[in-house]
């Protein structure tokens, strides 16, 4: 067994819907959730103008190899309305795999770690949250060091309780 986390962003209709569908579906799936972090109001960057993201990371336990798990998360973004309408268009559901234990892996496929997560206050916020104590495996720096630390744009935002 592994522990994954994964990010969960939707900016395109019922926002609340896509992500808790998307939690609805991993959690009947060959997983299981350890921590659900809140859900954030995430400003776009590194886009075209479109509306602000709500992000949300899971942490979860699996005995999927990463290759299965992506394809999984790539099944229920489909599943859930994704249509991939050019790059960092926007979108019903992304599902990134940020993590998997210490796991390094490099193919055109998959990159472990994600390669931007680290980077991202959308990825950071959340996932220190559920966990702070992640060491990056080539930054050798925990989640709450790199979010410390971190100078990139774009405003997150705890959502307001509804």
């Amino acid at each position: 067994m592994a522990i994954a986390a994964l990010s969960l962003g939707s900016n395109l209709y019922n926002r609340n819907r896509y992500l808790a569908s998307a939690v609805e579906l991993l959690a009947a799936a060959p997983l299981r959730i350890i921590k659900l972090s809140k859900a954030y109001e995430t400003e776009p960057v590194e886009c075209s103008p479109q509306p602000w993201f709500l992000n949300q990371v899971v942490l979860a336990e699996t005995s999927l190899a990463p290759p299965m798990l992506l394809e999984f998360l790539l099944g229920i973004e489909e599943r859930l309305g994704r249509r991939r309408a050019g790059e960092r268009g926007a979108r019903t559901l992304d599902m990134d795999l940020l993590f998997m234990d210490a796991l390094v892996i490099s193919t055109a496929r998959l990159t472990l770690p994600h390669p931007s997560a680290a980077t991202r206050r959308c990825v950071m916020v959340p996932l220190c949250e559920v966990a702070p104590a992640w060491i990056h495996p080539l930054l050798g720096l925990s989640a709450s060091d790199l979010l410390a630390r971190s100078t990139a744009p774009g405003r997150v935002m705890r959502r307001r309780e509804q």
